[in-house]
C-alpha cells in the first residue's frame, strides 16, 4: 500500500489549518459601516425632502435627520418617514411624520445607545 508519508501528512494538516484559521479571522471583517455621516436625500409621500445620514453597522442601524438630529424611522405600510421613539430600550415607530419644524412627540429622541444583552443564565451562583 503507498501511505503519505509523515512529512506529507504534517503539510496537509498545517494547510487545512491556516485554512481554518483564515477564515474564522475573516467573519470578524464582516461588519461594515452604514455609510456613517454620508448625506442622504429622503422624500416623504408628499413630496417633502429632508436630507439624513446612517450609521451604526449590518447588524444595528439607524437613520438620523441632517437638519435636527433626530433619530427617524421608514415605514414601509405608508412609506413615511416618522420620528422614532425609544421604547423598551428600542428604536420604534412613533407614527408621526417627520419634518423640520414638527413638534416630536413623546419619546423621540436624538440618541441610543444599544442596551446590553442580558446573560441568560446566572452561573455565578
Amino acid at each position: 500500500m503507498n501511505m503519505m508519508s509523515k512529512q506529507a501528512k504534517t503539510r496537509c494538516l498545517c494547510m487545512a489549518a491556516a485554512v481554518l484559521f483564515a477564515l474564522l479571522l475573516s467573519s470578524a471583517a464582516l461588519a461594515v459601516p452604514a455609510f456613517s455621516g454620508r448625506a442622504y436625500t429622503l422624500r416623504q409621500p408628499d413630496g417633502y425632502t429632508f436630507k439624513a445620514a446612517r450609521h451604526g453597522d449590518e447588524r444595528f442601524h439607524w437613520t438620523t435627520s441632517r437638519e435636527d438630529g433626530y433619530i427617524v424611522v421608514y415605514n414601509s405600510e405608508t412609506k413615511w418617514w416618522n420620528f422614532a421613539a425609544v421604547k423598551d430600550d428600542k428604536l420604534v415607530d412613533s407614527a408621526v411624520h417627520y419634518r423640520k419644524g414638527a413638534k416630536p412627540p413623546q419619546g423621540a429622541t436624538k440618541s441610543y445607545a444599544r442596551p446590553k444583552p442580558k446573560p441568560s443564565k446566572d452561573y455565578g451562583s
